[in-house]
């Protein structure tokens, strides 16, 4: 009877969704990560096993381009520095580090899907490089807010603030009379004059509104939809922020200013922004009660 070996299977594969907002120190990080596993030349085997020396662990890097190009290099630290790149936007990448017995990669697919897988499952060397990269994914993962607006919804988003928009529309512009808009005012106009009773005064307005409605006439000019507008623009403001965030920037060449950019407008729209709603209508309110409150 064969004796079975027994053998401690680790959790080596990670995948986690967006959105990725990579900035240059924590692409950095990565390399000096994968570059810690490379720069280890020898790895001890299991007991009985010969121990391969000398063997120089390599690592590569593909970023991938618009148009279906990519860069290869080595590192994001020499792929930041590549001349005729300077005016890229990066759309995904694939760290790759192999050692004699492990395979490391790191796998962000044109900036949705995020995975890190190492193989093999078993041995201590691909547990502990996982758990790093495992760590590393922690520090740059968008908070589950984040995760929520901007990446999960945006396509209801867009629904909504198109509907919201075609409503606005309505609302800001006078909107012509139909027949069925028109006959639904001759008959509140009738009502009226039923509750007020026919006399010789309303009997000519009572005609009027007889041959109008027999007739299908269309009232002259235009009615007005009442929609506060101001609540309408603010609801068209933070929908369309919604609708169209940026959810994948790696902090090289073009994206770093990208990046800066779009962080400058989040913390306008997160922190500015509800700051002055606050001092405006919010305050004043709470203020005007509790002065009520105290008084009382």
């Amino acid at each position: 009877m064969h004796q079975v070996t027994q053998e401690l299977i680790y959790p080596t594969t990670l995948r986690l969704r967006g959105p990725w907002l990579l900035e240059t120190h924590q692409l950095l990080a990565l390399d000096e990560i994968l570059e810690q596993f490379c720069a280890r030349e020898t790895e001890v085997s299991e007991p009985g096993v010969a121990t391969l020396v000398g063997f120089k662990n390599v690592k590569s890097l593909s970023v991938f381009l618009s148009k279906d190009r990519e860069l290869k290099t080595s590192s994001f630290k020499e792929a930041m520095s590549h001349i005729a790149s300077q005016n890229e936007v990066a759309k995904g990448f694939e760290y790759v580090a192999l050692s004699v017995k492990t395979r490391v990669s790191v796998h962000l697919l044109r900036g949705q899907l995020f995975e890190i897988k190492v193989s093999p499952q078993s041995g201590p060397v691909s547990y502990d490089i996982f758990m790093e990269l495992k760590s590393w994914a922690g520090t740059v993962e968008a908070p589950l807010w984040r995760r929520l607006l901007f990446f999960e919804f945006r396509f209801p988003y867009r629904v909504f603030l198109l509907l919201l928009l075609v409503f606005v529309f309505l609302a800001l512009f006078k909107v012509p009379f139909t027949t069925a808009d028109s006959k639904g005012v001759l008959k509140e106009q009738g009502r009226d004059l039923l509750r007020s009773g026919i006399n010789q005064q309303n009997q000519t307005k009572a005609l009027e509104l007889v041959l109008a409605l027999e007739s299908d006439y269309v009232l002259p000019g235009t009615k007005e939809l009442q929609v506060p507008i101001v609540w309408c623009i603010i609801a068209v403001y933070i929908l369309g922020f919604l609708s169209f965030p940026l959810t994948f920037c790696m902090a090289m060449w073009a994206g770093r200013r990208r990046l800066r950019l779009w962080n400058r407008w989040m913390k306008f729209n997160t922190v500015t922004i509800p700051s002055l709603v606050l001092a405006h209508w919010v305050y004043p309110q709470l203020l005007s009660r509790l002065g009520v409150v105290l008084r009382h």
